[in-house]
């Protein structure tokens, strides 16, 4: 292990310690993600990285069409849009 692999290790760790969900997949049969309860931290045989989170936002787009407003909840979205000309758009999100 490398130091650049060392540092990735810390922070997938560190981001275990925070709470966060780690999911692991056997390094050499390259299935795909899963979650582990508790990482065992086998950095030969098994990679390990921080489950992204994902889901839905409704974006506010004014009339020139730029996004002025993120909500997550359509009902806050569509509440802002009913005092402009604004239109309610839904769409999915990934953390990166």
């Amino acid at each position: 292990m490398n130091r650049e692999d060392t540092r990735e290790a810390a922070q997938v760790m560190m981001a275990y310690a925070d709470g966060k969900e780690v999911e692991i997949r056997h390094r050499y049969r390259k299935e795909g993600w899963h979650i582990r309860g508790i990482p065992i931290w086998d950095w030969v045989n098994t990679e390990y990285r921080v489950k992204k989170r994902s889901g839905k936002v409704w974006l506010l787009i004014d009339p020139q069409g730029a996004c002025s407003r993120v909500y997550k909840a359509e009902g806050d979205a569509r509440f802002s849009a009913l005092d402009s000309s604004s239109i309610v758009v839904k769409a999915d999100w990934e953390e990166e």
